[in-house]
C-alpha cells in the first residue's frame, strides 16, 4: 500500500494530478478487498491529490474524515469555520 501512496506523490510532483488520484482511489479499494487499515495521513493525502485535480468536494470529504479520524467533531469544525470566514 505504502508503493501506491509513493507513487501518487511522484505523479502529484510531476502534474500527474488525475494519474494520483486513480491511484490513491486504487490505494482504497486495495484496503476495502483485503480489510486493511489506511495508514494515518492517508485521508489528507488524498484531499492534497484531490484538491491538486481540481476535485474540491472529494477534497474537503478526505479532510473531514482526517478530523473524523483525529475525534476533531463536528461542533469543533463549525467553530472553527465561524472564525476563519
Amino acid at each position: 500500500m505504502d508503493q501506491y501512496l509513493l507513487r501518487a506523490e511522484r505523479l502529484m510532483v510531476g502534474e500527474g494530478h488525475e494519474a494520483a488520484l486513480e491511484i490513491t482511489d486504487s490505494t482504497i479499494a486495495f484496503q476495502k478487498e483485503h480489510n486493511l487499515t489506511l495508514p494515518e495521513e492517508f485521508h489528507f493525502k488524498y484531499a492534497q491529490v484531490a484538491f491538486s485535480a481540481g476535485l474540491v468536494p472529494g477534497a474537503i470529504a478526505a479532510v473531514n474524515q482526517c478530523f473524523s479520524a483525529a475525534g476533531i467533531g463536528r461542533q469543533v469544525l463549525q467553530r472553527s469555520a465561524r472564525v476563519v470566514g
